[in-house]
C-alpha cells in the first residue's frame, strides 16, 4: 500500500502518493553475483576472529546496549539535544494533513542540505496549485524534527524535498575582494626565490 500525503491548500484537501527518489531509481544499479564452479550462487558468511565459527547471512544482529550492557529496545530510544534534554519527536511521514506554508525563494531551498527527495503523484490536486507549481513557485511545508520540507513542481511532476538548514552564509562577488593585486608594492615577503631550493 502506498503512503498518502495530504496537504491543505486554501481550505481544500489535496492528496498525493509518496515515492522516495533513490540513486538506483535515477541511475539504475548493478549487482555482482558470485557463483561457484557448478554455477550456483554463493552466499555470504562471516568468520569469527579466532577462525572457529562461520556465521551465515542473517546469523548476526545489531543491538542497542545501555551503560550496564543490557539490551535496549528500539522503541525506548529518544532523540536528545546537545544539553541532554529529550526532543519531542514528530512523525516523519505524517498521517494527518499538512497545511501548505508560504511561498519561499529558491535561495532559501539552496540554504538547506537536502537529505531526502520524494516524488509525489497527485491523487487530487486543484487547478490553482497545479498552475502555481508549474510556474516554478516553491512552497514550504511544516518542519518535522528540525528538518525543513519544500513542495516544488515542474513539467516532470511534483516533488517534496527534505533537508536541514546548512548554517552557511554565502557571499557573492559584491562581498569578495576581487581587486587586482598591487604590483608596485614594496612587500616582497611572500616572493619565492628559486635559488634557495
Amino acid at each position: 500500500m502506498q503512503r498518502i500525503l495530504e496537504i491543505i491548500y486554501d481550505g481544500k484537501a489535496l492528496s498525493f502518493t509518496i515515492g522516495k527518489i533513490t540513486r538506483s531509481k535515477l541511475y539504475g544499479s548493478k549487482r555482482r553475483i558470485p557463483i561457484d564452479v557448478q554455477g550456483q550462487e554463493c552466499s555470504r558468511a562471516a568468520l569469527t576472529q579466532d577462525g572457529r565459527f562461520i556465521l551465515p547471512n542473517g546469523g548476526t544482529a545489531l543491538l542497542y546496549l545501555d551503560e550496564d550492557g543490557d539490551v535496549v529496545e528500539r522503541s525506548q530510544l529518544h532523540m536528545i539535544d546537545t544539553e541532554g534534554d529529550v526532543i519531542a519527536q514528530g512523525e516523519s511521514s505524517p498521517d494527518s494533513a499538512l497545511k501548505l506554508g508560504q511561498v519561499v525563494s529558491a535561495a532559501e531551498v539552496l540554504e538547506c542540505s537536502i537529505t531526502h527527495a520524494y516524488t509525489l503523484e497527485p491523487v487530487f490536486i486543484c487547478a490553482e496549485l497545479e498552475a502555481s507549481l508549474s510556474a516554478g513557485t516553491i512552497y514550504s511545508l511544516p518542519d518535522c524534527n528540525g528538518q525543513r520540507r519544500f513542495l516544488i513542481g515542474n513539467g516532470e511532476g511534483y516533488f517534496m524535498l527534505v533537508g536541514e538548514w546548512s548554517g552557511f552564509e554565502y557571499i557573492g562577488l559584491a562581498e569578495a575582494d576581487v581587486s587586482p593585486p598591487d604590483l608596485d608594492s614594496e612587500d616582497t615577503e611572500d616572493d619565492l626565490d628559486f635559488a634557495m631550493f
